[in-house]
């Protein structure tokens, strides 16, 4: 592998997505799509962590020298849309995977067989093999949290039982064996906490074993029989991406399991498949990319859905991106409405002078109140001040409170009211 990184910056360009009222007719839009690379084809199997996004395609970046016969790893920043052509070579590198911290792929060269590469995001250096080099083949490639496994296994006049290999890129330390060396093993997969595999003996029976990354002195352990892996690269948090054929071809759908909607992403005349999903963890965003078309004219599509929590309230204007609020947000800031923010309305209406100074004194003492009587548990008379307070404000409308500041307050004190109802015991009432 040369030394280097190839780097290519785009311009986004337009997918065809489904319009119309639904789940994300005003939070989807379009980030990037390779269609402007085209020294790169086959583009194919996506995979997508946080801001980064990984794949594999034919050829290279206009500077590339490896030609196009063979596999190349590819990778761009979500929020900067720079390519950048982690391989350059005249082997195949496949499989490419990532945590958002690190990209790993196999690479099948042909004097070292398959073998599995790494490299740490935002280095100017290329990628470094960190299985062994010892005639063994290294395939499917995993990795969570700078943790990577893979099956490794002597091919030759016969095949030896495959090994799950873990290296840990944070600390530097592996590969090591974490599989019984004696049964043959594969098909691993890994998260932070847990790596399983499937195990068989040498009757062919299979199992899935698992092994404990928290442990202090992890061993290799059948998973229970009712053990269900949680993660999936199709699923992030309550969306879960997929495809559905139309009856022409197949089309990209996603299901919100808080809402149990389906929603139709792409409508068009291709093929799509291979649908990824991941979130930002922290700023609530997801993102979706998948390949569209067939053979050579392959591409990878990547869109954000802006309005995760489906509240109507876009991304960048939602003060709480995680959080349904339909229904109990009167301000529309995208958090379900709190007896504590209801200061900061009132304050704010002052401010802008829909609602008198003469009122705010009043006004922020039965807020106040309203707290103390929360604060002791005595919901029904923190209700009584709430309700006081609408007395208030309606007797001052068109007044010393505008109509408008009048029913955002009223709205914003029954969604709150609504709230503290849900907080009493079955079968009681104000």
């Amino acid at each position: 592998m040369r030394s280097r990184l190839l780097v290519f910056s785009l311009i986004a360009a337009i997918v065809t997505l489904i319009s119309g009222t639904g789940l994300w007719a005003a939070g989807l839009t379009e980030i990037w799509n390779t269609g402007n690379v085209t020294s790169i084809s086959h583009n194919n199997f996506p995979q997508i962590k946080g801001n980064y996004l990984v794949w594999q395609g034919r050829g290279g970046l206009e500077i590339a020298t490896s030609g196009s016969s063979d596999w190349e790893i590819f990778y761009i920043d979500i929020d900067n849309k720079v390519v950048i052509q982690l391989t350059d070579d005249d082997y195949d590198d496949i499989s490419p995977q990532t945590d958002g911290d690190y990209v790993v792929w196999q690479k099948h060269d042909t004097s070292r067989s398959n073998q599995v590469f790494l490299y740490k995001i935002g280095e100017n250096l290329p990628g470094s093999m960190i299985s062994n080099d010892d005639n063994k083949d290294n395939y499917s490639p995993r990795i969570a949290a700078g943790r990577i496994v893979w099956t490794s296994q002597r091919v030759a006049h016969f095949v030896e039982p495959g090994e799950i290999m873990l290296y840990d890129a944070k600390n530097l330390s592996g590969p090591d064996p974490i599989s019984d060396n004696t049964l043959d093993c594969s098909s691993p997969r890994i998260n932070s906490e847990t790596v399983i595999w499937v195990q068989s003996d040498g009757n062919g029976a299979a199992a899935l074993f698992m092994f404990d990354l928290t442990s202090e002195n992890p061993a290799p352990e059948a998973a229970p029989e009712d053990y269900v892996w949680p993660d999936s690269p199709q699923t992030d948090g309550g969306l879960t991406v997929l495809t559905r054929h139309d009856g022409s071809d197949r089309e990209i759908v996603v299901y919100n399991n808080y809402s149990r909607n389906y929603e139709q992403i792409t409508d068009n005349d291709f093929e799509d498949s291979y649908p990824c999903i991941s979130g930002n963890s922290v700023a609530c965003k997801s993102s979706i990319a998948w390949v569209q078309g067939r053979g050579k004219a392959t591409e990878i599509f990547l869109v954000a859905l802006l309005d995760v929590d489906n509240d109507g309230i876009p991304h960048d204007q939602d003060a709480c991106p995680c959080q349904d609020s339909s229904g109990f947000d009167a301000d529309s800031d995208g958090c379900i409405d709190t007896l504590s923010g209801l200061t900061g309305v009132v304050e704010t209406l002052v401010t802008e002078g829909v609602i008198e100074q003469v009122l705010q004194n009043s006004l922020l003492a039965k807020v106040e109140n309203a707290e103390k009587s929360v604060d002791k548990e005595n919901i029904c008379a923190a209700i009584d001040k709430l309700e006081a307070l609408k007395n208030e404000v309606n007797d001052q409308r068109g007044n010393k409170i505008s109509d408008d500041a009048a029913d955002l307050v009223v709205k914003y004190v029954d969604n709150v009211i609504t709230s503290l109802l849900d907080q009493l015991p079955p079968g009681e009432s104000c």
